[in-house]
């Protein structure tokens, strides 16, 4: 590696070594200790200018070479083991393949207060920043559009007197939500986002009320090493693959949300 002398300053570290004028100096950098200065030859009045790096031993390299190649087996805590014992319990298929999932709720009593009004004034604050461009309010609309026509979203029922301040004994939650704008995406330029850590009255969220499961995807260490395994490989994207997983009619009261139907 080749290292211009704009950056010699920010490797040089405090340890040195020298043995007078004329001598080499041990110097201690962040790459390691270096020898770096210059040597008078014998019988000449010449000088020869030096510069050695001290490797360090191999077993040294080869202990850090296993270290970082190493693949530690996840501990998982109880409530991961909780949530996964929920998963198989609890999750279903319907018809057509799709899996049904019940939200993972806490067993500790957690009050959640109202969350409507605070999700109708995040909605409100969205059309105003929709109206500030002509082109945001059609993409928007398009992509909820989308959620309707697929069946990933559904209207809620009007019959319900009680849902918009949770005076039933149901309990219900709104979540606020917002458009991301991305004009560089070659495929979607607007995406909508749902905000489950949004607080209710009480100070907690949806968030709060559900158990924390596993990380089930492979770290990527374990994905590189895999393709290192075959000689031809692939990858592949689901198009809305968690928008296909559908949750379980009997906890639809927890992820309503305000739009305006046109």
């Amino acid at each position: 590696m080749l290292i211009g002398c704009d950056l010699y300053p920010y490797l040089i570290k405090d340890g040195r070594y020298t043995f007078g004028k004329n001598h080499p100096v041990v110097q201690e950098t962040h790459l390691g200790w270096i020898l770096i200065g210059r040597i008078q030859k014998k019988g000449a009045d010449k000088f020869t200018t030096l510069f050695i790096w001290i490797e360090p031993s191999v077993d040294f390299k080869l202990q850090r070479f296993w270290e970082q190649e190493e693949i530690v087996a996840p501990v998982r805590t109880k409530e991961e083991e909780a949530v996964e014992r929920h998963f198989v319990e609890t999750t279903t298929t319907d018809e057509t393949g799709r899996f049904i999932v019940r939200l993972p709720r806490q067993s500790q009593d957690l009050q959640l207060g109202n969350s409507y009004t605070m999700t109708k004034y995040r909605f409100q604050q969205l059309e105003r920043k929709l109206t500030r461009n002509q082109e945001l309010p059609k993409e928007y609309t398009k992509f909820m559009d989308e959620y309707l026509s697929l069946g990933h979203m559904q209207l809620v029922p009007e019959e319900d007197d009680n849902l918009y301040d949770n005076s039933s004994n149901k309990l219900i939650c709104f979540l606020p939500h917002h458009a991301v704008f991305k004009e560089s995406s070659t495929t979607t330029k607007t995406r909508v986002v749902f905000d489950a850590s949004a607080k209710s009255t009480t100070g907690v969220s949806l968030n709060d009320m559900l158990m924390v499961g596993p990380t089930i995807q492979q770290d990527l260490l374990s994905i590189i090493l895999r393709f290192r395994m075959h000689r031809y490989v692939m990858t592949a994207d689901i198009s809305k693959m968690y928008r296909h997983i559908r949750v379980h009619p009997e906890d639809y009261n927890l992820v309503y949300t305000v739009e305006k139907i046109q």
